[in-house]
């Protein structure tokens, strides 16, 4: 699939073959002018846009923009012309640029001012109308994971929510969804999906899903993501946000063997790895690497954890019924997402409000030395009153706790860290996070939820920091 930016559109192949249109002898007999000019990046910097080649039509010589911009043909035949660029920014985002009909109509120069496309202009052709700055158009293509071919009316869906004061109790919280369906070719496009915050999409065909997908769009305006949904692996089919953790039984059919290295190569053992939202995990050994012998197939989140480092986050591919391998390594400049710094709230005033929230005894108040004192990890809830540590799949030693519900039964709490609500989590995770917290805040009831924890749960909230 490839998006094209302009009402008279080239693919690379028809632009590679006009190229070799008009290129004779004929060409050549006609008086020749001068082709000069600049190329703007009206859609990411805003600025000149470097590397960029330009094509004329009925030339076999193209021609690079330097660090202003600039290109320069020097001997162009007169008469009308077709040019466009390639990037690989734009090629990255399968993404052509637009052509621009030129009329050469005597000998000399010609200046001309190419230019990717706006934001509003271009979200008005992929979207229909322009959307918001605060916001990014996400597209690309699903495929069956078994044989690659592309699925229609598959329904991609990312789902967020916002936070206000306001209404009968203080606090309203407005659901957000941006869905949409594919086409005959398997291509989606989502409008409107918030890039100042990170996102979970969801792609689903009948009882068939991916993972949550989990990425960080920092801003950008376009963004480019094909899946994958296995057809035929059980544990790809949706689960639940209410379903007890039963469903941990069913094993899927793909392989994963993740190495994991530090910022100067060096094998990391000891590393948690995992599927986010599947109830598996291994710690990597001496050579650094971990396998998972029964993972969901399709695109699924893989992620790895390490005491003292933020978590690896990486979309994959999985083959059902084959093995995948992934090299995944730490650097020594990772971003990580502060809700504290979104909210505005300074450090010492989150420790302040921890402070009068522990005070007023709503809750369980959990620090790192007691955290410690307990066993770690999920282990340091088996003794708090209403939660319930249920075993998992295979006799797992790390289950994700439970809530007693109102009414019978037990449901899954609400995982927050560092003021970031997380989508659901699994018990490996769960307890990755817990050995390396500073403080944990136990809620087993909705109605002891503090307001300023700025969450609203149906179950209760497992609010966590590492700070």
């Amino acid at each position: 699939m490839r998006r094209i930016l302009s009402s008279h559109r080239l693919t690379p192949a028809v632009a590679l073959t006009l190229l070799l249109i008009g290129s004779g002898a004929e060409a050549q007999l006609r008086p020749l002018a001068r082709v000069r000019g600049t190329v703007h990046d009206s859609l990411r910097a805003h600025g000149p846009l470097a590397g960029a080649r330009i094509v004329i039509q009925g030339l076999v010589a193209d021609a690079l923009t330097d660090s202003r911009g600039r290109f320069d043909f020097r001997e162009v035949p007169v008469g009308p012309h077709r040019i466009t660029f390639f990037h690989p920014w734009l090629d990255s985002l399968r993404l052509s640029a637009p052509v621009y009909d030129v009329e050469l109509t005597e000998a000399g120069i010609a200046d001309l001012q190419l230019a990717v496309p706006s934001f509003a202009s271009l979200t008005q052709y992929l979207c229909g109308a322009p959307q918001d700055s605060a916001t990014t158009v996400l597209f690309g293509q699903v495929r069956a994971a078994e044989d690659g071919a592309p699925l229609a009316g598959a329904e991609a869906r990312v789902e967020w929510f916002e936070l206000s004061l306001g209404g009968p109790e203080g606090l309203l919280r407005r659901n957000r969804v941006a869905s949409a369906l594919s086409d005959e070719t398997g291509s989606y496009t989502l409008c409107g999906v918030p890039n100042d915050i990170e996102n979970a999409m969801r792609v689903a065909t009948g009882e068939q899903t991916t993972g949550p997908l989990f990425f960080t769009l920092a801003g950008a305006p376009v963004a480019y993501r094909d899946v994958t949904i296995s057809l035929t692996d059980p544990a790809a089919a949706r689960r639940l946000e209410t379903d007890s953790v039963s469903d941990s039984l069913v094993t899927g059919t793909a392989r994963l063997t993740v190495e994991v290295r530090d910022d100067r190569g060096r094998p990391v053992k000891g590393a948690d790895v995992g599927v986010r939202g599947a109830p598996l995990s291994s710690q990597t050994d001496e050579m650094g690497r971990a396998r998972l012998l029964s993972a969901p197939a399709g695109s699924q989140t893989v992620v790895v954890r390490a005491v003292g480092r933020a978590p690896i986050l990486r979309v994959a591919d999985l083959a059902p019924g084959a093995e995948t391998r992934l090299e995944l390594a730490w650097t020594t400049s990772v971003t990580v997402l502060s809700e504290v710094v979104v909210r505005g709230i300074r450090p010492g005033a989150e420790l302040e409000a921890y402070e009068r929230r522990r005070r007023s005894g709503a809750g369980r108040f959990l620090d790192a030395a007691e955290l410690k004192r307990r066993g770690g990890g999920v282990n340091a809830l088996f003794t708090v009153p209403g939660v319930s540590l249920q075993p998992g799949r295979r006799g797992d030693i790390r289950p994700m706790p439970l809530f007693r519900a109102s009414g019978y039964g037990y449901c899954r709490p609400m995982i927050v860290v560092d003021g970031m609500q997380l989508p659901r989590l699994d018990g490996w995770e769960l307890d990755a996070m817990l050995r390396e917290a500073a403080r944990v805040e136990v809620y087993t009831r909705p109605l002891l939820v503090p307001l300023d924890l700025m969450v609203l749960s149906s179950c209760g909230v497992i609010a966590i920091w590492t700070r």
